[in-house]
């Protein structure tokens, strides 16, 4: 497509110079990191205002402050964003924040954006650390500083993570904006709707896992109050600096390397 392009470019700079000499236009191309991806006659944020809204009670000394310190903090983020980029886990500055956290498995495991709604991936049903950039949003929401320990984990664990975040949605939804699977649900489904498949996206239906009915079947009542008892001492046992179990993945502190496998 680029050679096309090319070579459009230059028989029309070739029928330019083949013809009288009279006074020319000048045509400017602009191309921006922000251009939106159109869809037929339409883009997904048609209508949408660039900026951060700024409640008018505000005097404008006040508004004038604000507006800068907003655009500074997009700066500071897409810095963020692109010193990740070119330096990956050589930054020493990454490594100082992230080593402890993200295990070589993530390297091998985790899936780029531009595979959203491919392999088989829905939003309902799969992963919310299934992609780089939602796992990365989980433990950047999660550090003092970005998340101020606002942004924490308020679903109902003993559910399934998916239908646990609706139902918050349904019946508490206060805590909504505050759960980091919530935001990263929402970040995942926008993101799959206005880009990867615009208009349409890949939001699935869930479905609840199937549990093997020999598993549940075949443990008997002593084998169980052993497993019980196993599982008491090896927790009597276990350091009080110890990783903790968040659904698929570990939170752990830091200096305590992470679990190579996922929470049973």
């Amino acid at each position: 497509m680029a050679a096309r392009v090319s070579a459009l470019l230059l028989l029309g700079a070739s029928a330019v110079v083949a013809g009288p000499i009279a006074p020319r236009d000048t045509f400017t191309i602009t191309t921006s990191e922000n251009a939106q991806i159109s869809v037929g006659d339409s883009t997904w944020n048609a209508g949408a205002v660039d900026s951060f809204p700024i409640h008018a009670s505000c005097n404008a000394t006040q508004h004038t402050m604000l507006q800068k310190g907003l655009n500074e903090a997009v700066i500071l983020a897409r810095h963020a964003r692109d010193h990740i980029l070119r330096w990956g886990n050589e930054s020493h500055i990454y490594t100082k924040y992230f080593e402890t956290v993200i295990c070589d498995l993530s390297y091998e495991l985790r899936k780029p954006l531009e595979s959203m709604c491919m392999y088989g991936y829905n939003v309902a049903n799969g992963a919310t650390n299934y992609f780089w950039a939602s796992d990365l949003i989980h433990r950047l929401l999660h550090l003092p500083p970005v998340g101020e320990g606002v942004v924490e984990h308020y679903t109902n664990e003993e559910e399934e993570k998916y239908p646990s975040v609706i139902n918050l949605a349904k019946n508490n939804a206060t805590y909504s904006a505050r759960d980091s699977d919530t935001i990263q649900y929402f970040a995942l489904e926008a993101y799959a709707y206005d880009i990867a498949v615009p208009g349409v996206g890949c939001p699935g239906r869930y479905a609840a896992p199937e549990e093997s009915p020999a598993a549940t079947s075949s443990a008997t009542p002593s084998a169980t109050s052993a497993a019980a008892s196993a599982t008491a001492s090896e927790a009597a046992a276990a350091p009080a600096e110890a990783c903790e179990p968040h659904n698929d993945h570990w939170h752990c502190p830091p200096g305590v390397p992470e679990p190579t496998s996922p929470p049973s």
